[in-house]
């Protein structure tokens, strides 16, 4: 695997491909899923969510943000997480809204541009029971 992203750039399509195995993966555990829907802020302006998955029995939603960037430092994965998390958490209203929804949560997930998974999305893959195979064929696709 090492070597496969010279310099730690990602191949074209790197980043849709990741949503898709993501999107996928959520909807192989049952979730309905939406991908890159428009929804708008509490202060009107428009945003473009990555994922939208959600439970219609328990109307419980989460808005997944897959992030490619490059490691810097081990904090990295939460300081993403927090960044998403501030950007899409004005839009939960409006999608509580619109899908009938009890609950939304943001999750930003980063994913290293040289092949690192960290452990932030690792506790979210298995939050949501998704396949280890999910992990490796994103390490696969760099």
């Amino acid at each position: 695997m090492a070597g496969l992203c010279e310099g730690g750039n990602e191949p074209p399509g790197y980043l849709k491909a990741s949503k898709s195995k993501i999107a996928a993966a959520l909807r192989n555990m049952g979730w309905i899923v939406e991908e890159e829907i428009s929804c708008l802020a509490e202060n009107g302006s428009t945003r473009r969510v990555d994922i939208l998955a959600y439970n219609a029995d328990t109307k419980q939603g989460i808005i997944v943000d897959p992030t490619i960037r490059f490691e810097v430092e081990c904090h990295q994965s939460a300081e993403v997480h927090l960044e998403k998390k501030s950007i899409y958490e004005p839009t939960v209203n409006y999608l509580k809204l619109k899908y009938a929804l009890i609950h939304v949560e943001v999750f930003g997930l980063l994913t290293g541009a040289r092949e690192t998974i960290p452990a932030f999305f690792e506790k979210f893959r298995r939050q949501f029971a998704l396949p280890t195979s999910l992990r490796d064929d994103i390490v696969i696709m760099c």
